[in-house]
């Protein structure tokens, strides 16, 4: 077949395709039509929920609104009293804690000191034990 003959097959076959395609739309569409829901009973519907919300609001407002009012002020001094005192506690935190540090730092110098004396100590003692068990001449003869 020559190469136009097969380009207008082809063609024809994308218009088929494309009308098959466009009727089969429309059967579907035609299908779902008695499923589809009404915008005015969508919105009818949700007035009414609306103004049930509205009126319940109202009633609780007209019962609880002062309550609600001094418990949002009471929550408010409660929290500002806390947050006062996590602050301050902080302060006093940050104090306690270079305290400690200082007192840690001493006594570890401390120990530093004891384990020196302990040191000069021990050597002390070996060459004092040097001197006393072995006789002068050979003393003198090490050094």
């Amino acid at each position: 077949m020559p190469p136009k003959k097969k380009q207008k097959l082809r063609k024809e076959e994308e218009e088929t395709d494309t009308e098959d395609i466009k009727e089969s739309a429309r059967t579907h569409a035609l299908e779902m039509k008695p499923q589809e829901i009404e915008l005015d009973s969508l919105a009818k519907d949700y007035q009414q929920w609306n103004n049930g919300q509205e009126d319940a609001y109202k009633q609780w407002h007209k019962k609880y609104g002062t309550s609600a009012r001094e418990l949002g002020h009471s929550r408010s001094i409660k929290v500002d009293a806390a947050s006062k005192m996590l602050n301050s506690a902080s302060r006093e935190r940050n104090g306690v804690l270079q305290e400690i540090l200082k007192a840690a730092r001493l006594e570890v110098d401390r120990n530093n000191e004891k384990a020196k004396e302990a040191t000069d100590a021990t050597a002390l003692i070996r060459h004092y034990k040097n001197l006393l068990v072995r006789p002068p001449n050979e003393t003198s003869k090490k050094r």
